[in-house]
């Protein structure tokens, strides 16, 4: 059964802060450019494809491992793409 609590929620978020801050201090700079963005975040996400891939032919504790790592790069770069972009802003104005 999936865990949709609010400590889970935390977890989740603590894991991608923390992924989105090392990122960001090994490539401090990010395109501005939202199509060049969004492809980081889409080149993360074929990693995390492949990952699935992988633990869908081989179920072993190293491929479920590799996937959570993709799938938290992954949403890293959902942030970063929004925060980057000024996307954050745009969306809380229209709410």
């Amino acid at each position: 059964m999936s865990d949709y609590s609010i400590d889970n929620f935390r977890a989740i978020y603590t894991l991608l802060t923390d992924e989105l801050m090392r990122a960001k201090q090994i490539h401090p700079l990010f395109s501005q450019c939202c199509v060049h963005a969004v492809a980081i975040m889409a080149e993360e996400c074929g990693e995390a494809i492949q990952a699935a891939n992988d633990l869908s032919s081989d179920d072993t504790d190293a491929n479920r491992m590799k996937l959570r790592k993709e799938l938290i790069h992954t949403g890293a770069m959902v942030f970063r793409c929004l925060i980057e972009l000024n996307l954050v802003e745009e969306y809380n104005n229209e709410r």
